[in-house]
């Protein structure tokens, strides 16, 4: 296959002695805009061949690399940025980079996709079953070999970033690695709900004040090490299954036993992952206010289980309700109180619901138990105990939100049940004309 490559791979910058490109110089401010206009044109321009700094991979999935988008987003781009703290010239060379990058990239990912999709086209017009073998091994080789290469550009690319850094921002490296498989690499391989959440993401999304974020830091840190391991095993063990499974004929001939050890390795890695969330959501709420602690727990199960956390109707009604009623001081005190009595008898539903749906999540994991002894699913059951169960609380859950909803119109007079009976009518009307 002919090479379709970047001016970077496996190059760094040549930095020579151009001192506004030094990751420690800072211009004076009226040499700020030539000097980075500078920066910028020779990191287009000057990318001359020397050995790559060591560059970790970022992350080990084979299929990761075979798409057609850059593996080294924007958003990788913004994250090096922040992360690393880089300066004003640093940053204009990191963009030019990426820009020369993603060019190229995308450049050789159209190739690729040509000559793939041109061998999809031979092997479905072709009636003889070795032709058609001949052009799925090639099919496969193509494949493997854009892996390698795309692998690739994105090491130049990361061994090139490195070069421009300073020893103190080198030292933020790992922590860039680690942030980006979380962010990349979550989804890749995933079985179980919790497992798929980034829990600093949950915690970035509450927009905090700075005391609190920073009440978070440590555990912060100590989150992102520990689910970084599994994590980065999870996407090693997926990665070496596929492989295993395309060995031999190509059509999934792997080693049985050695496939088994592996998916069980697998398994109890997403177990892993997934525990280690449900740990950290506790010990991230131990360290916020009991407001911003409730905020981080309803925002983490809106994402693992929207089913159940997604909409609110009650907390929604009750919204409503304030808008249009013109609630008096009275009422909104009752409100207030329906809606902690309310959430009171909903939390241990929504507890034994989470639970039931871990198991399910189990269940579909290790059909008939798991192989240890002593290791049996937690539920009391098989799968048909669990879905029983589970649409016995669903109507307790629907029971208890009716009879709070019915409580709130019970706290409204006549004009204010007309008032939203009005409201009612006049969002039915809008809807039409819409």
């Amino acid at each position: 296959m002919a090479q379709r490559g970047w001016a970077g791979k496996n190059q760094t910058l040549d930095l020579g002695t151009a001192t506004v490109m030094h990751p420690r110089k800072q211009p004076q401010s009226g040499d700020r805009l030539a000097g980075v206009l500078a920066a910028t044109l020779l990191a287009a321009v000057v990318l001359l061949a020397m050995p790559v700094q060591p560059v970790a991979a970022q992350i080990e999935m084979r299929s990761f690399y075979q798409g057609y988008r850059p593996t080294v987003s924007r958003e990788d781009a913004d994250a090096l940025k922040e992360t690393l703290d880089l300066d004003e010239s640093q940053e204009a060379l990191m963009r030019a980079i990426h820009s020369g990058y993603s060019q190229a990239y995308n450049n050789a990912s159209d190739a690729i996709r040509d000559e793939l999709r041109s061998l999809q086209e031979g092997m479905g017009k072709s009636d003889n079953p070795g032709v058609k073998e001949s052009f799925y091994g090639e099919y496969n080789r193509v494949r493997e070999e854009w892996a390698d290469e795309s692998r690739q550009m994105e090491l130049g690319f990361f061994a090139d970033v490195k070069a421009l850094l300073s020893e103190d921002q080198a030292l933020r490296w790992p922590r860039f690695e680690r942030d980006r498989r979380r962010r990349v690499g979550l989804l890749l391989a995933a079985r179980l709900m919790p497992e798929r959440v980034d829990l600093v993401d949950v915690l970035d999304s509450l927009d905090l004040p700075d005391e609190a974020r920073e009440a978070c830091e440590g555990v912060v840190e100590q989150y992102a090490e520990e689910f970084d391991r599994p994590l980065a095993l999870r996407h090693a063990l997926s990665d070496q299954m596929e492989r295993l499974s395309y060995s031999g004929d190509g059509k999934g001939g792997g080693d049985d036993s050695q496939m088994r050890s592996l998916d069980e390795r697998l398994k109890r890695l997403h177990v892993e992952l997934r525990d280690v969330n449900l740990r950290f959501v506790e010990v991230f709420v131990s360290r916020l206010s009991p407001e911003d602690g409730g905020r981080f727990v309803q925002e983490f199960r809106r994402r693992v289980w929207p089913r159940y956390f997604s909409v609110n109707e009650v907390a929604q009604d009750a919204e409503h309700v304030r808008s249009i009623a013109a609630l008096a001081p009275g009422q909104e005190e009752a409100l207030a109180a329906l809606l902690a009595a309310h959430e009171v008898r909903m939390e241990p539903i929504h507890r034994e619901l989470v639970q039931l749906e871990m198991t399910r999540e189990l269940h579909r994991l290790w059909p008939t138990g798991r192989p240890e002894s002593g290791q049996a699913l937690p539920g009391g059951g098989g799968p048909e105990a669990v879905e029983n169960q589970t649409g016995r609380l669903l109507e307790t859950r629907k029971a208890q939100i009716r009879a709070t909803l019915a409580d709130i119109r019970a706290l409204l007079t006549s004009e204010q049940l007309r008032a939203l009976s009005r409201g009612a009518n006049q969002d039915e009307e809008g809807q039409e004309r819409q």
